[in-house]
C-alpha cells in the first residue's frame, strides 16, 4: 500500500514527473494549484518539543544575579529542545487531535457603527411604528439630503445614517461633524411633524371630530365605575356597622348602670 500523500506536496510531485518526462500532459488543477496552494492537512500532528519537565535555563533562580545565572546555565544544543530517538515523545491528547470548526469572518459594514450610536442616543426611535410595504419598488441611492420628495414617508433613524454617512464619503467630513449636522437636520424634521400633527388635532376638534374610543377603552371605563360604586357600599355598610356596635354599646352601659347597686343600699 503506498503512502498518502499531504496536499501539500501534490503540486511538487506533478511538477517533478512532468520535469522528468513520466508525464507527459499537464493536468487541468496545476494551474489553479500554484496560484491558490492546499491549506495544511486537517489532523494535527503530535507536538515534537518536550515541554515537560522544562528547559534548563527556564529553572534558573531569579535571586541570582545576571553574570553568576549566565556562567551556570549549560550550552544550549539541538537536542536540548528536540526529543532524543531514546525517549517517547509525549502522547497528544484527544483535545489537541481535534480539529476546530471553520469560523467564517464577521461581516461588518460602515454605517454599523453609526447605527449602534445613533440607537443609543435615542432608544425611543425603535419604539416608532415602520411599514415593511414598498410603495414604488425603487431604492433610494441619493441620500445628498435628509428628505427627498420623491421618496415620501415618516423619517427614520435609517434615514440619519445614511445621510450622516454620505456627508463623511463624499463632503469629507468627521464623524462627530457629521453627527451633529444630521441630528440638527433630524430634530427639526421631527418638530415640524409634531406641529402639523398638534394643529390637525385641534382644528379636527373644532369642526366636531371627538377621538374614537376603542372597546377596550370603554370596558376599562365601565369596571372603574363599578369599581367606584364597590368602593362606596363598602364604605356605607362600614359607616352602618359602626353605628350599630357604638349603640349596642351604649344600651350595654345603660342596662349596667341601672342594675348595678347604689351607695345607700350597700351601707
Amino acid at each position: 500500500m503506498r503512502p498518502r500523500l499531504k496536499a501539500s506536496q501534490v503540486y511538487r510531485r506533478m511538477a517533478n514527473l512532468l520535469r522528468s518526462q513520466v508525464r507527459s500532459t499537464e493536468p487541468a488543477w496545476l494551474a489553479a494549484m500554484e496560484k491558490v496552494p492546499p491549506g495544511p492537512t486537517m489532523v494535527r500532528d503530535p507536538s515534537l518539543f518536550a515541554t515537560c519537565p522544562r528547559l534548563p535555563f527556564e529553572n534558573a533562580s531569579k535571586t541570582k544575579s545576571t553574570a553568576a545565572g549566565a556562567a551556570s546555565q549549560p550550552e544550549l544544543s539541538p537536542s536540548t529542545f528536540f526529543v532524543s530517538p531514546e525517549r517517547k515523545p509525549r502522547q497528544a491528547s484527544h483535545r489537541q487531535l481535534k480539529t476546530r470548526p471553520p469560523k467564517p469572518p464577521m461581516i461588518t459594514f460602515p454605517e454599523d457603527r453609526l447605527r449602534r450610536r445613533f440607537y443609543k442616543d435615542h432608544p425611543h426611535e425603535l419604539l416608532r411604528a415602520r411599514s415593511l410595504q414598498e410603495s414604488t419598488g425603487i431604492n433610494r441611492t441619493d441620500w445628498s439630503r435628509l428628505v427627498d420628495p420623491k421618496f415620501p414617508g415618516t423619517v427614520t433613524g435609517e434615514h440619519v445614517i445614511q445621510h450622516q454617512l454620505y456627508l463623511m464619503a463624499h463632503k469629507g467630513l468627521s464623524e462627530q461633524v457629521a453627527y451633529a449636522q444630521a441630528l440638527k437636520e433630524f430634530y427639526a424634521v421631527r418638530a415640524r411633524e409634531d406641529l402639523e400633527l398638534k394643529l390637525a388635532e385641534e382644528q379636527a376638534y373644532h369642526f366636531g371630530a371627538r377621538p374614537i374610543v376603542s372597546d377596550s377603552a370603554l370596558l376599562s371605563r365601565m369596571e372603574g365605575k363599578q369599581l367606584q360604586k364597590s368602593e362606596e357600599f363598602l364604605a356605607q355598610r362600614d359607616a352602618m356597622r359602626r353605628m350599630q356596635n357604638s349603640a349596642t354599646e351604649k344600651t350595654f352601659a345603660d342596662l349596667n348602670q341601672a342594675t348595678s347597686p347604689s351607695e345607700g343600699d350597700s351601707i
